[in-house]
């Protein structure tokens, strides 16, 4: 059997749709159905139902699914194993919103390369890839995100994989397979350009920001940002316009230097801009919460080896700050 096949009947499987498989896979979606067939046809069996764009799993199709996992499973641990005796470098593959490390991220990450210096972690954003998606394919290892605490009756321009990944939101067949942890609420806040006039304000309400332009987080491979923003700009009803010409994080916060609109942020952004203004939200109705994503049964054993020091850092900080400068409610939740 071709484990490449079986890689992408698995990516297939999960992702739903032979268009978003062949983007987890960087392949054409032509060359990727072309692949499926020849791969059903060399079983023997018809493994999926196509209607339209989506792909379901025939009854055979379901029952080879978790053959096909264990195989998988098995076949990465076996190449984990050469590596390490061959001495080759662990990695931990991260995915993480925007660009913007957790603040939490980074003490974690230097406990761990005292710990095990041979770990080497790798991040990634949500230009590269769709990170849910990712991660089920065994792309990533872990994603962090903050994650909409509760889902919206509905979003104007927003249906992401950031909702499958978001606790029980989300309706994939593959979510029993992923692990969350609800690692603290998000702190929102909003910048502003220079001399703005509320600048000088030590926190904000969204409603006193009737009547600005929002610039808007760019519809990239995962739209946490931009769902946090759509989300609460739908729910305020204050008068607003929007700004869509923005590219990336770091292009938004130079237009809103130079003018352009103010930026609507889940968590604190890094300060490259010093002459703008981050002031902290205090009402907003849409809120997040910085969430840890991970599969339940992974491929990788250092992702575990992680999650246990990662818990551990997390539940020494509330202690040591007494739930007041990390304001966390810890929850381990598999969906």
């Amino acid at each position: 059997m071709n484990l490449n096949r079986l890689n992408e009947f698995l990516t297939a499987t999960r992702c739903r749709s032979i268009k978003k498989a062949a983007e987890t896979l960087h392949i054409a979606p032509a060359t990727l159905n072309a692949r499926l067939c020849s791969f059903e046809a060399s079983l023997g069996v018809p493994l999926f139902e196509r209607k339209r764009n989506a792909l379901s799993l025939t009854p055979k199709g379901a029952l080879f699914y978790e053959d096909a996992c264990k195989i998988h499973s098995e076949y990465c641990q076996i190449t984990q194993a050469l590596s390490s005796k061959e001495g080759s470098a662990r990695r931990l593959r991260i995915a993480i919103s925007a660009g913007i490390m957790p603040f939490y991220l980074t003490a974690v990450l230097a406990l761990l390369d005292a710990q095990s210096p041979g770990l080497q972690p790798e991040l990634l954003d949500d230009t590269v890839c769709h990170p849910y998606e990712a991660l089920l394919s065994g792309q990533i290892d872990l994603y962090f995100a903050p994650v909409l605490s509760r889902r919206p009756e509905a979003l104007s321009q927003a249906d992401t994989a950031a909702y499958a990944a978001s606790a029980a939101y989300g309706s994939l067949s593959s979510r029993e397979e992923i692990s969350h942890y609800a690692v603290s609420p998000a702190r929102p806040q909003v910048l502003l350009p220079p001399g703005h006039r509320l600048s000088s304000k030590g926190s904000l309400s969204l409603k006193e920001l009737a009547g600005e332009c929002f610039i808007l987080y760019p519809p990239t491979k995962d739209a946490v940002f931009r769902d946090f923003q759509l989300a609460n700009l739908n729910a305020s009803g204050i008068t607003h316009s929007v700004y869509e010409g923005c590219s990336s994080l770091a292009l938004a916060q130079a237009l809103v230097a130079v003018g352009k609109g103010v930026f609507l942020s889940p968590m604190p952004l890094p300060e490259n801009l010093p002459d703008s203004a981050h002031i902290p939200l205090t009402d907003i109705s849409r809120p997040a919460v910085e969430t840890l994503f991970f599969r339940k049964k992974p491929d990788n054993p250092d992702v575990l080896f992680f999650v246990k020091h990662f818990k551990q850092y997390i539940i020494f900080a509330l202690n040591k700050h007494n739930s007041q400068t990390v304001n966390t409610i810890v929850s381990d939740t598999t969906f």
